[in-house]
């Protein structure tokens, strides 16, 4: 016969990272455009900036070009 545990209370995170968080979104249309994008500067692009997009973090999951 299996045991059954109860799942501690989930507790709030402290308030350090409450600080850090973005207020919530009104909608989840909100989110469209919103993948965020970071400057790569350890490359030598020359007179260029390169920036990629992490679609790992695209709100909408999609991966796709379009």
């Amino acid at each position: 016969m299996s045991e059954h545990r109860k799942a501690a209370p989930a507790s709030a995170p402290p308030e350090s990272t409450l600080s850090r968080l973005r207020p919530p979104y009104a909608s989840v249309l909100d989110l469209i455009g919103q993948t965020p994008i970071v400057e790569l500067t350890k490359f030598d692009t020359g007179k260029c900036r390169l920036f990629i997009k992490l679609e790992s973090q695209n709100p909408g999951g999609s991966i796709k070009d379009r």
